[in-house]
């Protein structure tokens, strides 16, 4: 009720809305930034009156003079089916990462004396951390990597119908992994930088991201990544990353024993994810957004 006044007001030329709603009316172009899909790929995370009631708000802010700005092209693509309004434009602008290059601090000390991989998160279903651990279980069986370790840091997910927490807790004791898969917990910053600091590589189970910015932050730390065979997170990992040769534990643990066994490949993939994450700079994205709004307001 309050920006459209104040676009009039001020006689605006955009109504930039970062936080998805954009006003019904307004005086400007309406812009929208929409992340993901998530709204219609996984309704049951959310509840239904709440959901109905919120996508009607969305789809009527951006009836009239409007266009959305997203974090990728799969993103794209999964709005423009959902939304199934063919007139609205939808443009890409990669977030910043506001993560650069860290270097390297002597006194962290190593968590763990055993080589181990690493993923960080909320433990939620859709991070498909259920098929890593399994994964992880076939390395250590098929492929006689008995000393290493699977460490898991995050708290429990955020809402019941999203958390894998209980679950995760019982595939470890049935495939008797305990101690060998870590679950820390939530963990302040200085902590964290030394798990990422130490690990053998960062792995990246999940089927459903809008963006990744873990591979970013994995990049910062010199640590090779293995990603699921997803859309978004190949195109943010690009040539840097490990792509499992499908979303299977088999297909995962085939990557995690090639990224074990080959000094070499870590080193390469370790060289390439600094230079990739070069691309995700915040300069980048400021230059981005604004040349998105020239072409905008040149339409």
């Amino acid at each position: 009720m309050i920006l459209p006044l104040l676009s009039i007001k001020h006689q605006s030329d955009i109504v930039f809305s970062p936080d998805i709603l954009s006003p019904p009316l307004a005086k400007g172009v309406k812009i929208s930034v929409i992340h993901d899909a998530f709204f219609w790929e996984n309704p049951d995370h959310y509840n239904p009156l709440w959901l109905k009631v919120y996508l009607t708000f969305l789809k009527w802010g951006l009836r009239n003079n409007a266009q959305v700005i997203t974090i990728s092209e799969y993103s794209k693509i999964q709005i423009q089916k959902n939304l199934k309004i063919p007139t609205l434009p939808v443009h890409v602008v990669y977030p910043s990462s506001t993560i650069a290059a860290i270097e390297t601090r002597p006194n962290l000390n190593r968590p763990f004396n055993h080589p181990y991989f690493l993923h960080v998160g909320v433990m939620e279903i859709r991070k498909n951390l259920l098929v890593l651990i399994e994964a992880f279980a076939r390395l250590v069986e098929e492929e006689g990597l008995m000393d290493h370790k699977l460490v898991l840091v995050g708290q429990r997910g955020p809402r019941k119908t999203l958390d894998d927490y209980d679950n995760i807790l019982l595939l470890i004791k049935q495939l008797q992994l305990e101690g060998k898969v870590i679950l820390p917990g939530y963990v302040d910053q200085q902590e964290l930088e030394k798990y990422y600091r130490h690990a053998l590589a960062y792995v990246f189970p999940s089927l459903n991201e809008g963006f990744g910015m873990p591979i970013l932050e994995s990049f910062s730390y010199g640590l090779p990544v293995i990603i699921a065979n997803q859309p978004t997170l190949k195109e943010v990992g690009g040539n840097a990353v490990w792509v499992a040769s499908d979303n299977t534990s088999e297909g995962i643990a085939m990557a995690m024993c090639g990224i074990a066994k080959d000094d070499a490949l870590r080193e390469n993939l370790k060289e390439r994810g600094l230079e990739r994450l070069q691309q995700f700079s915040s300069n980048k994205f400021f230059l981005s957004l604004k040349n998105c709004f020239r072409r905008i307001l040149n339409e």
